[in-house]
């Protein structure tokens, strides 16, 4: 661990125990989608995507 403190290192990993409700984790989702563009887009319009 360089640069950091005993501080800081357990505030980041209780940041790993934030639990999201179904609600928020579809706003996050949508804010967060990437419009993936051509070819990707137009083979989930057609059924293709995974």
């Amino acid at each position: 661990m360089l640069g950091g403190t005993r501080g800081w290192l357990e505030d980041n990993l209780g940041a790993l125990e934030v639990e999201f409700d179904q609600h928020h984790q579809e706003q996050l989702d949508a804010a967060s989608a990437v419009d993936l563009g051509f070819p990707h887009e137009a083979l989930r319009r057609f059924g293709y995507a995974r």
